[in-house]
């Protein structure tokens, strides 16, 4: 392309950018950015703060031998708070076992905030299943269907009789469902608990032996209690159960009792092994529940690795590491000495040699 060309072609460009600077200069503006006395203004609300729920109290997979339990949640930006008793019962009309459903007391959070119409805080409440209540800050509430009997019925998995529907919330197995709400969302947690005639938490170990120390924890209505010890593999280990007498048995307090258990008399290898727990009423009879079998740890004593030489050396309580090390140590000071006595020789061999020479 020639001078000119380009000249031409760059004058005619500037020409058309002038124009369309100076077009977009005039152009007015668009009606939907104007604004005067007249113009409708809607203002809307922008909820960015979604709903959050957590229990903080017991903690999963609790195991009570009490009927009071206590919970707490935190909870964030709610309007509003359901709580849902779950447990297994049998159908008083259908005789089938299913998982009941029990809509307990709505929370509204205090102190609302009044732009948004939602809340953060923490909420402690108690259920008590030996009358049937559950409370909220100094307000109780009755649970519905729930009165103050005791009876059993079908058989479910592990052994464990339901509570016939319409009757006492006795040793179950629970669910507590919180479902938090707010006008942009929800958020839910659940929490598992049983309620059982008596569990076991593993304390220690005994330091000469190291067999297990427990800790069993049962209910008031409990009169005597079998231990029975299985391995990992559903084998029972102990030829007769371990018994524990409960000597008092007024009102609902928690009883404990600590014991060792035998595992090193028996000869068990190191391991996790199994208790079952077998509780008895005052008639003597098994008590359902609904979680009986709890995990405890053995680990056998360390021993010194002692070999048999016989005779004064054994009785030296000298371990096979004594031994190997002093080996070492020997052929060390063999190996030194024969140096010394082989620079020696040929030390003595030179000088005699230098002497014939001369």
């Amino acid at each position: 392309m020639s001078k000119t060309r380009k000249k031409l072609f760059g004058a005619v460009c500037l020409a058309i950018v002038a124009v369309m600077t100076t077009v977009a200069i005039f152009l007015p503006e668009k009606a939907s950015a104007q604004s005067d006395a007249h113009t409708d203004v809607i203002r809307v609300t922008v909820y960015d703060q979604y709903p959050a729920i957590k229990f903080t109290s017991p903690g999963d997979s609790h195991v009570q031998a009490s009927p009071f339990f206590k919970f707490k949640f935190d909870y964030e930006n709610s309007s509003n708070i359901k709580l849902t008793l779950k447990y297994y019962a049998e159908d008083s009309d259908t005789g089938e076992v299913i998982l009941k459903e029990i809509p307990l007391e709505e929370v509204i959070p205090p102190d609302l905030d009044p732009t948004f119409d939602y809340a953060s805080g923490t909420q402690e409440y108690d259920i008590d299943l030996a009358i049937c209540k559950i409370k909220f800050n100094e307000t109780q509430y009755d649970i519905p269907n729930c009165v103050a009997t005791r009876t059993t019925s079908p058989m479910l998995f592990g052994g464990f009789f339901a509570p016939i529907d319409n009757e006492k919330l006795v040793y179950n197995h629970y669910w507590l469902l919180a479902e938090s709400y707010s006008p942009v969302g929800y958020a839910t947690d659940e929490i598992e608990f049983y309620y059982v005639p008596a569990y076991l938490v593993q304390t220690g170990a005994d330091e000469v032996n190291g067999d297990p120390e427990i800790d069993v924890y049962y209910d008031q209505d409990v009169a005597k209690l079998g231990l029975e010890i299985y391995d990992k593999n559903g084998k029972l280990l102990s030829k007769e159960p371990i018994i524990l007498e409960n000597e008092d048995q007024e009102g609902y307090a928690e009883g404990k009792q600590s014991l060792t258990l035998p595992f090193g008399a028996m000869g068990l290898a190191s391991g996790d092994y199994y208790v079952k727990i077998l509780a008895y009423d005052l008639d003597g009879e098994i008590m359902e529940s609904p979680y009986d079998t709890f995990k405890v740890t053995y680990a056998q004593p360390s021993t010194p690795d002692v070999p048999d030489t016989g005779g004064f050396l054994g009785n030296l309580n000298i371990t096979k590491s004594d031994y190997v090390i002093t080996g070492i140590i020997v052929f060390t000071a063999a190996v030194i000495i024969g140096f010394v006595v082989i620079s020696h020789n040929k030390k003595k061999d030179y000088r005699k040699n230098y002497r014939n020479r001369r």
